[in-house]
């Protein structure tokens, strides 16, 4: 982690002191009058070690211990200690020269071989903690305990160099051979499970925050191709680029082996980067718009309800303003899309929910999963079981942002989150419920306006970047009642702040009912739908079932 990121996780307002130190708060909150809130931690950057000192007393083993409870440096792994492999024979040697290997790449990387397989060593810190064997019978290979964990050759690499992703630790080393660091997959191009999900890329996500640039190299097929592009989810897009090989090459080494290290090394260095969003050429959306053309416009995801399907859908990469008077189930509306979203399509969701302690959350988002209550309304209640069922299918679709007191709910801090969230487990949709429960973290003389749009367009750039559909819950200003007693339903004008709540959102929806009069009614109103292909303003009367907390149509009440 940056150290500037690092201090403004502690402290929001922590302040550069120059020479890369920054001055925040301790972590140790116990130790300190109001939790520290007058900063005593300075901490810096120096020779790749991070250093810190609390000036109030705090020893290094008590900061230490604090920044690894909050997860603010990773805590450290109990490594096994992997038996090394047999000195290299002879024909281990002739088998690395065949691949144009020189004798100071052997050695420098340690590698080994004998006639029958080929031991690359993983070291960690200076410490082997696995070796993978290549058997040259075809039959495959093993590693040792520990093997899969870390990315091969992290040991030799400059965090503040571009550095090269390669599908295997040959390729690894015919890249060193040319003078140009790269680290491998200890594994391959494998596609099962989640590649987001593997030890080697959460081991090492921080580790690349300060490389300027990350060349993907893996193989020129299509398991290669497929581990490139979750690759790029991964460490980002903005600052990866790939490599294609020439005619008839797969791979580095086949470069190496078939050419010259002049051609591998333009390889590199003509890597192509992908293409910046923000950033559009017309040759770029030829095949698009070809499709466009011939299939038509694709429709967003279905919110469950056929006649809300036919104003408004759930399109990945917009945001949407979610508003209604207090009471009207804003929170729930959304709870039930994404319930829905789930069940159809396997959707995750990231949801940042102020107002629900985790345990209600839960009870919530359970009734909706089994359509049943949870306390025994009407004496139909959920099982302990279909209960058990619930949190476990819940687990596996919704991630929880909590965010600790001294976390400072900025939108900045929520977003950096969410990427992780994203980049780790695929979310698809983030919630941020309510606006006002968010710290405005004004510059200098920004007025609210200014603060708002801002941030409202950080909320949509983090959308269309990252392919995620956001809700943010506004609360409307306080309105007048109508003659009768009711209060009209309200609009994008009346989002209390700013009115580019109304012109910076991609859809606007408003929860609308008058739950004293009848706690069933609940009318669905889309004030603004911007993309005909997300749908069309217009509004949806639905049934609000207080046995199950769920929302029915009309016709199926």
């Amino acid at each position: 982690m940056q150290v500037e990121l690092l201090a403004k996780r502690l402290n929001a307002k922590a302040q550069h002191v120059g020479n890369g130190e920054w001055k925040t708060s301790c972590p140790v909150k116990e130790n300190h009058k109001h939790g520290d809130r007058n900063p005593s931690l300075t901490i810096k950057m120096k020779d790749g070690k991070l250093l810190w000192r609390c000036h109030k007393g705090c020893s290094q083993q008590e900061v230490f211990a604090a920044l690894q409870e909050r997860d603010l440096i990773p805590k450290i792994e109990k490594r096994v200690k992997a038996t090394p492999p047999k000195p290299i024979t002879a024909d281990g040697r002739e088998y690395f020269y065949r691949r144009e290997l020189s004798d100071k790449t052997i050695d420098d990387l340690k590698l080994s071989a004998d006639s029958k397989s080929v031991h690359y060593p993983y070291y960690i810190d200076g410490e082997l903690v696995t070796v993978k064997t290549k058997f040259l019978n075809g039959s495959g290979y093993t590693q040792t305990k520990g093997g899969g964990s870390y990315l091969y050759n992290l040991d030799n690499i400059d965090w503040n160099q571009p550095v090269v992703i390669t599908e295997g630790e040959m390729d690894t080393a015919s890249l060193y051979e040319v003078g140009i660091q790269a680290v491998s997959v200890p594994n391959g191009a494998s596609l099962s499970g989640d590649p987001l999900q593997r030890p080697y890329i959460k081991n090492s996500i921080e580790l690349f925050d300060t490389v300027p640039q990350i060349i993907i190299a893996t193989d020129n097929d299509e398991p290669g191709i497929a581990l490139r592009e979750k690759l790029a989810d991964a460490y980002g897009r903005d600052r990866c680029a790939y490599v294609e090989w020439p005619i008839g090459c797969k791979d580095a080494n086949d470069v190496l082996v078939n050419f010259d290290s002049d051609v591998l090394e333009k390889c590199i260095s003509n890597a192509k980067q992908w293409p910046i969003k923000q950033l559009q050429r017309a040759a770029d959306s030829l095949d698009a718009v070809k499709k466009l053309y011939r299939d038509g416009r694709a429709r967003g995801m279905s919110t469950g309800y056929k006649s809300v399907d036919e104003y408004y859908t759930v399109q990945l990469g917009e945001l949407e303003i979610v508003t209604g008077h207090p009471g009207t189930g804003k929170s729930n509306w959304l709870d039930q899309v994404n319930v829905n979203l789930s069940k159809q399509f396997g959707t995750r969701h990231a949801v940042c929910s102020f107002e629900n302690p985790a345990d209600q959350h839960l009870a919530i988002l359970a009734e909706k999963y089994v359509e049943k209550s949870f306390v025994g309304h009407n004496g139909i209640r959920l099982a302990e079981d279909e209960l058990e069922e619930a949190v476990d299918w819940i687990d596996k679709h919704f991630f929880f942002l909590r965010l600790e007191d001294d976390d400072h709910p900025t939108v900045d801090t929520i977003l950096r989150l969410a990427r992780a969230v994203v980049m780790r487990f695929g979310i698809q949709t983030l919630t941020i419920d309510p606006w006002n429960y968010i710290e405005q973290s004004r510059d200098r003389g920004q007025n609210e306006t200014e603060y708002v749009s801002a941030v409202l367009g950080k909320l949509r750039n983090f959308a269309q970047r990252l392919g995620v559909h956001v809700y943010l819950v506004a609360h409307p200003a306080k309105m007048m009642k109508d003659k009768d007693g009711s209060i009209p339903a309200p609009t994008g004008m009346d989002i209390s702040g700013s009115n580019n709540f109304w012109t910076k959102a991609d859809v606007l929806t408003v929860i609308h009912r008058h739950p004293t009069v009848n706690p069933h009614a609940v009318e669905v109103i889309f004030r603004k739908v911007r993309f005909k292909t997300t749908g069309t303003p217009g509004a949806v009367d639905l049934n609000y079932e207080l046995s199950s907390g769920c929302y029915r149509q009309p016709d199926v009440v």
